[in-house]
């Protein structure tokens, strides 16, 4: 036997065929001089192999000149060899191509040869030359072309023939054997890449069933991309795609086009030949739909005859789909990152408009086109730029998309828009900082690219794997604005389907608004009229400003936001601190209790005694005015007793939560510079070394008692309101807390300005349930021990069991209780299995702290109503002392499916919505909150540049250095003076290239009957793998599936806002102040994502295909019914799977084979010979219907699939 030469090589390709013959290559002994290609996965095996990696953007030609090499190896290659290379190898530059040469030249081969009928099909290594594929044949291998192949199953296949007869060749040329064989280009067929099936792929009833069958089976790609379009049924004035097909054997007489039959789920329809039976559609939308929804949404019925596309028209069709799919790979980059608008004044919220008639308004336009513009020919060019930018203005986005067409899309299409988009994304850009001319001609370069790719085949998104997952609801009826440009107002008529639709001419003196009535508020077109003239007039009278400046609120709006709705701006009582509120209480009602913890309780008298003794001890280490004392205490009456001491010493507290990480109280302790520190013995350990004086508020007596005498003494220490009384840290962005400044006169003046909302009293009974390090306990305290109120201390233990909460809220006769939303949803869950709701005594339940969902206020609004007790929901923010607003909350806020409504201000504030230019928006217009008025906090300790930043001179104002506080909140004023909340303005998140904000999605959850609580956050468990994960909390007693809840969110939001992993808590974890914890959300397990019920191995079989999956996939407990594409799995895995199970099983298996059996339980009883080759059309198209559905390929593969074809 003569030895196998061994040669050196380079490749270049992008799918998992060249890694496969490159193992081939690797095995055999050969060299891999390097791999050129862009594709990551090639790239990190390339790397794993310590080959040398070129990308194919890089000069080639002079990189491979530098070294001699004897073979070069195109395979999968979507980028252009330069003709230099073919000459650089000392044997061969190779080729390989999926169909038998010459015959079928060109690209999209497998997919012709189906459409044609052949009946043998075939693949190709060949030597390249400067005409495609014409070089001479060094392998070729054919096989039979079934009946039943599609063109997904033929490409299967064609991959299984390659790397086999590749390894064949690589032998053949080791021992110089290859014998090249010269083609016969007389029998040449050449398929080139724009051409495509006739009339863009619509069925012709008028051929025979066999022809209409190949067709259909030709477009079958399954899951992955599909270059050439889907086999359409023309309707007239619409088309759907069909998804079943199958043939009947016996001849039909009826008519062509005649649906002959209706059955279960099946429509016959006659042919030239026999009757085909279809048993699915499909919408361009996305949507599929049964033969009975067809029948119906369509009008047809047994009898009915099918339109026919015929003639010239058909001919018009084939040309333009050949023109537009030279620009898919355009359409497809800018559908992928599509960026919707929307549009204020609302009614309710919708995923797309379907009416049935639109409502008109016209907007003048004149005072633009009367200025004397050089900028275009067309007047209205320059109101269609005033539009786009007053809706960036009003949707607070700079850059969007809104669906456009103009006269030379028309032409374009002639009418065709059953096929193909009749309007198409314009992307807008807008930049703040240009001026209208840099903005207009900005605008004119969008419109001119748009143009040169004049449109796209409306099935493109389905076609392409990126685009299917966001093909809903974008692009199903369009993006929800559409913007024309037209010759004449006169007699247009709306071509597509959108909220809003604005007409501009081109004289543009006017333009007309067509909106839906269902979805748009008539008001609300009224103010946007209002505002885009405002708009007009600024760009008229100033064109060179910035185009972020220019006003688009109406002066009456801008004077009622100002102003009117800004309240008398009412000075409350401040001449006082905390601790003097409390000690006239004391006077008022010595006896009455003022606090409990577990079984201890104090009087007013007895509090105040102890609360001095500490506050003398204090006033003797020297604290007074501004001094800054820890406090580190467990939930007490120790707790209470401390911050009042403190109070009373003149001192401000700085609460030290015990649960806090060590290195959080060092930070404390060491920006604070605290002197003393209050604490308990049982604590010592938990406080990290520091300088400061340690005192034991439960030590003896003698170590904090003076004389009795001086305890009934209430100290004087010369504070003022205006000194400090607390500092509070919060989260920073940096990762360092920040310590929020509070005075006395700041707390004071809250409550003096609440007193007409809650009228607090002696007969209230108060929870404190936070942690004293929260600011929500200020208002718990002082609530209650300012008007005589008994305040229950609520142990740790019981805040954090629901249950045991709701009996102490039963057992104390609370009356007013105050939680965040996360936790007060437990408490309904609590009260849900087993709470004597009518025990309960509470008159007031005050929301802050995070963001209210009304809608999951329904249980208890069910069993208690809106009055008894009153629900209230209070923005606040710790920077401007503790609440801002305030909103009553009744049972239509809840039915009605509102946003969070935060309500009016607190009437001592003032709150403001900004653009980033510091000027009002308009009403219903979303913007950053600032506040100003008595609540302001003095700043941040230690922290100029920052208190500076937030904490700004207010414009508004005529008062000596009034500041605004700005909040990072977004809201928007409602028409009724309320605010409503809308999410932090730096909360949005992007996955996979879409920005997503994850409030929406728990909005959305939320409204399922069987949610109660809702928390979605991106995880990125493994680095670059970022998931959207779902936790929630069951509303009752009936379990839910994630199928189910799959469906409930794909009702009202796109794919890509769907989460990939739902976990079910019994509840969410909370943070000491009450917030839903979310650095304690576990991670979703990894074993199982699938929705097929898990059914474990039964037999020996099926237990080893599962151990070689587990051990590929590095997943565990995979039931037999799961998907191997569903849990990951990818071509190049499966190309291992395949030799595994070959070694375990001595079997010879095929590709094709694997496609086709997905899961352990079919892939197992093929293995044992158990398999019924029964092909009726119900087993067939299931299995194809199951591929449909499982086999999810990845991003990059999709990409490179799409590209093959270019």
């Amino acid at each position: 036997m003569s030895k196998s030469r061994k040669f050196s090589c380079f490749l270049m390709g992008s799918q998992s065929r060249l890694i496969q013959c490159a193992e081939i290559l690797l095995q055999k002994g050969h060299q891999i001089l390097g791999v050129i290609s862009a594709e990551p996965s090639i790239q990190r095996w390339a790397k794993e192999k310590n080959l040398w990696q070129v990308m194919p953007s890089s000069d080639i030609v002079k990189l491979l000149e530098q070294q001699p090499f004897d073979l070069f190896f195109s395979i999968d290659n979507f980028y252009k060899v330069p003709n230099e290379i073919l000459t650089l190898p000392r044997l061969y530059a190779i080729n390989f191509h999926d169909a038998p040469l010459p015959k079928y030249g060109g690209v999209n081969a497998t997919n012709w040869a189906i459409i044609n009928g052949e009946r043998i099909h075939g693949i190709t290594w060949h030597i390249m030359t400067d005409l495609i594929d014409a070089g001479d044949i060094l392998k070729q291998k054919t096989f039979p072309l079934y009946d039943v192949e599609t063109a997904y199953t033929l490409n299967a296949k064609c991959y299984e023939e390659s790397i086999k007869c590749f390894d064949e060749l690589i032998n053949e040329l080791g021992k110089d054997q290859v014998q090249p064989i010269r083609q016969n280009l007389e029998n040449r067929t050449y398929f080139p890449r724009w051409k495509r099936p006739p009339a863009a792929c619509t069925i012709d009833w008028n051929r025979s069933a066999d022809e209409i069958y190949a067709l259909f089976r030709g477009l079958n790609f399954s899951s992955y991309w599909n270059p050439l379009g889907l086999p359409k049924l023309y309707l007239g004035d619409d088309a759907v795609i069909v998804r079943q097909m199958n043939i009947l054997e016996s001849a039909t007489s009826a008519t062509p086009g005649t649906i002959t039959a209706v059955g279960d789920g099946i429509i016959n329809v006659a042919t030239a030949t026999q009757e085909v039976v279809l048993g699915e559609f499909c919408l361009f939308g996305g949507a599929t739909i049964s033969p009975s929804q067809f029948l119906l949404k369509y009008g047809l019925r047994e009898g009915s005859q099918l339109p026919r596309l015929e003639g010239e028209r058909a001919d018009n069709i084939t040309k333009i789909h050949s023109q537009l799919c030279r620009y898919e790979d355009f359409w497809i980059q800018r559908l992928a990152s599509v960026e919707p608008i929307e549009v204020p004044y609302k009614k309710r919220r919708v995923l797309t408009s379907n009416p049935s008639e639109y409502q008109e308004e016209r907007f003048s336009t004149s005072m633009l086109t009367m200025k004397n513009w050089e900028l275009s020919e067309k007047p209205g060019d320059m109101v269609l730029a005033a539009f786009l930018l007053y809706l960036s203005r009003i949707g607070v986005k700079e850059t969007f998309d809104i669906n456009f067409r103009d006269e030379s899309l028309q032409e374009v299409l002639m009418g065709e828009e059953v096929f193909f988009a009749s309007h198409v994304p314009l992307r807008i850009d807008a930049d703040y900082e240009q001026s209208f001319e840099e903005f207009f001609k900005a605008i004119q370069k969008q419109i001119e690219s748009v143009r040169s790719h004049e449109s796209y085949a409306r099935d493109l998104g389905l076609r392409d794997t990126i685009l299917r997952k966001a093909f809903i609801p974008h692009f199903s009826q369009g993006l929800p604005v559409v913007v024309e440009r037209t010759k004449h107002l006169s007699g247009y008529q709306p071509k597509c389907d959108a909220e809003l639709i604005i007409v501009i001419p081109d004289d543009g003196k006017e333009c007309l608004c067509l909106f839906d009535e269902e979805v748009m508020d008539r008001p609300g077109i009224g103010r946007m009229r209002e505002q885009f003239t405002v708009l007009l007039n600024d760009i008229a009278l100033e064109q060179d400003r910035l185009i972020g400046s220019l006003s688009i609120l109406p002066e009456q709006e801008s004077q009622m936001l100002l102003t009117e709705w800004q309240g008398p701006g009412m000075a409350y009582p401040q001449a006082t601190c905390l601790h003097h509120l409390f000690e006239a209480q004391v006077e008022r009602t010595p006896d009455a209790e003022a606090l409990v913890f577990e079984n201890e309780r104090l009087t007013y008298r007895e509090l105040n005694r102890r609360a001095n003794q500490v506050a003398h001890r204090l006033r003797a280490l020297g604290v007074g005015p501004e001094t800054l004392v820890g406090l580190c205490v467990n939930r007490s009456l120790e707790m209470v007793v401390g911050i009042l001491g403190i109070l009373k010493s003149g001192g401000a507290y700085v609460p030290l939560d015990p649960t806090y990480p060590q290195e959080r109280l060092t930070f404390m302790l060491e920006d604070t510079r605290a002197s003393v520190v209050l604490t308990q013995q049982s604590l010592a350990a938990n406080l990290p070394p520091n300088s400061a004086e340690i005192l034991y508020l439960d030590a003896p007596d003698v170590q904090l008692m003076p004389s009795d005498a001086t305890a009934n003494e209430n100290p004087v220490s010369g504070v003022k309101p205006e000194n400090l009384a607390y500092i509070i840290y919060t989260s920073g962005s940096t990762g360092k807390p920040k310590g929020v400044l509070v005075t006395h006169a700041n707390v004071v003046r809250l409550f003096k300005a609440t007193e007409s909302w809650f009228h607090f009293g002696p007969e209230d009974v108060w929870t404190l349930f936070h942690s004293h390090a929260f600011d929500f306990s200020v208002w718990e305290i002082w609530g209650a021990l300012f008007y005589g109120g008994r305040l229950v201390i609520v142990p740790y233990e019981v805040s954090r069991s629901p249950k045991e909460f709701y009996r102490l809220l039963v057992r104390e006769r609370v009356t007013v209780l105050n939680q965040t939303p996360s936790a007060f949803q437990q408490l309904i869950q609590a009260e849900e299995t087993g709470g004597p709701e009518d025990n309960l005594a509470l008159r007031l339940v005050i929301f802050g702290g995070e963001v209210l969902e009304l809608q999951s206020l329904k249980p208890w609004i069910k069993r208690h109503g809106d009055t008894n007790p009153q629900l209230v929901n209070m923005y606040g923010i710790t920077e401007t002392t503790v609440h801002v607003t305030y909103r009553p909350i009744a049972a239509e806020d809840v039915q009605s499916g509102r946003g969070s409504v935060i309500g009016v201000p607190i009437p001592d504030l003032q709150v403001y919505v900004l653009d980033r230019y510091l000027h009002p928006v308009p009403i219903g217009v979303a913007g950053e909150l600032y506040v100003g008025g008595a609540g302001l906090a003095r700043g941040y300790l230690n922290r100029p540049e920052l208190t500076e930043e937030r904490f700004i001179l207010n414009p508004f104002s005529n008062m000596p250095g009034a500041r605004l506080y700005k909040t990072g909140d977004v809201a928007r004023y409602l028409l009724n003076r309320d605010l409503e909340y809308l999410g932090r303005a730096d909360q949005q998140v992007q996955i996979r290239g879409f920005r997503v904000e994850p409030g929406e999605i728990e909005a959305v959850l939320t409204e399922h009957n069987a949610v109660g609580q809702t928390v979605v956050i991106v995880r990125e468990d493994q680095a670059g793998d970022q998931r959207l994960v779902a936790y929630f909390v069951s509303a009752s007693h009936d379990a839910v599936t994630v199928i189910e809840l799959r469906k409930h969110l794909r009702t009202k939001l796109p794919e890509y806002m769907i989460p990939q992993h739902f976990v079910e808590l019994d509840a969410l974890p909370l943070t000491p102040s009450g917030k839903v914890d979310r650095r304690a959300l576990p991670a979703p397990q990894e074993d199982r994502q699938t929705e097929e019920t898990y059914v474990a191995p039964q037999n020996e079989v099926e237990k080893v295909v599962a151990r070689i999956w587990e051990e590929l996939l590095r997943v565990k407990n995979i039931g037999i019914h799961d998907s191997f594409f569903e849990l990951g799995g990818n071509s190049l895995l499966l190309v291992r799977m395949l030799h595994k199970l070959q070694e375990s099983f001595a079997k010879e298996l095929s590709i094709v084979e694997m496609f086709r059996h997905p899961t352990i339980e079919t892939l197992a009883k093929f293995l044992t010979q158990k398999q019924k080759k029964a092909r009726s059309f119900a087993t067939t198209h299931d299995i194809v219907k199951k591929q449909k559905e499982s086999l999810k390929r990845q991003k990059r593969l999709a990409t490179a699939r799409r590209q093959s074809h270019e």
